[in-house]
């Protein structure tokens, strides 16, 4: 997709008129239909439904509207910049659920070859599957995948979650349990945990990232299932334990791109994420 494509569509989206966005733009409008129709095609779904009177978004047109934006900022910013740095041949743009951003983020910034420079994007697995179909993002780490004609994705390895608590909690289970933190690791994950606790009332604090759950503990004490290779720093020290009475979850991660993408950098960043996953 190219930039012009990008602008008209967006241009559409904010006058609801072809016509009116073309004189905005300063194009004829033929010129106009012929990028969002060249848009469209490279999507693989309708942005507009079309309209005697104007245009109005599609549902998927309203999902791409922001990463239309996002994209535009970005190339406006490469256009700006005249030239990447030395040594940098490529750039990754690299999706990351909210749930791995902090741990796996840090180990990809340390470990990525120095050919590449990366733009990493947090978001959560729906959206960062919509932006990779779109182009806008090299691959994504995702953990609910979907079944898309635009992506494959391939399961890279499992995520082990261990109950741990300070030791102040894991002396106690009445303090645990009313310290408890919820991450919300999915569906699948209600239900172990109910099972595990054996209630289905929901706890106090609920959170949708383990490193920001894990501060919390580590801060005022506490209990919560967090990845085995987030915490094991803090078992070491002694700051956390593991509760060995409580089973640990398993939660696959998956790494999705596009088809037809550049295969050796996608090997690459596979090869990098797979070590984090199983040292």
């Amino acid at each position: 997709m190219t930039l012009d494509q990008l602008v008209a569509f967006v241009a559409v989206a904010e006058e609801w008129h072809f016509r009116r966005a073309a004189e905005k733009l300063g194009v004829p409008q033929p010129t106009l239909s012929a990028r969002i129709n060249a848009l469209e095609e490279r999507l693989g779904f309708l942005l507009f439904e079309r309209k005697k009177n104007g245009a109005r978004l599609t549902v998927e047109g309203h999902r791409f509207r922001d990463h239309a934006q996002v994209a535009i900022s970005a190339m406006h910013a490469a256009q700006g910049s005249g030239r990447m740095p030395r040594g940098v041949l490529k750039v990754l743009s690299l999706g990351l659920s909210v749930y791995h951003a902090g741990v796996m983020g840090r180990y990809i910034i340390d470990n990525l070859p120095q050919e590449f420079g990366l733009r990493i994007e947090a978001d959560y697995s729906e959206r960062l599957l919509a932006q990779t179909a779109a182009g806008l993002l090299d691959a994504s780490v995702i953990l609910v995948p979907r079944i898309s004609s635009d992506l494959e994705v391939e399961l890279i390895g499992t995520d082990e979650l261990v109950l741990v608590a300070t030791p102040d909690c894991a002396s106690d289970a009445e303090k645990m349990r009313n310290s408890y933190i919820q991450v919300q690791w999915g569906h699948n994950f209600f239900d172990f945990q109910a099972r595990a606790l054996g209630t289905t009332e929901i706890p106090r604090l609920c959170i949708n990232l383990p490193s920001l759950a894990m501060q919390l503990i580590l801060k005022n004490g506490g209990a919560a299932w967090l990845p085995m290779r987030q915490v094991a720093p803090h078992l070491e020290d002694g700051s956390l334990t593991v509760l060995r009475d409580y089973e640990s979850f398993h939660h696959p991660i998956y790494l999705a791109h596009r088809k037809g993408g550049n295969q050796e950098d996608i090997s690459k960043l596979k090869d990098l994420l797979v070590s984090h996953i199983n040292p």
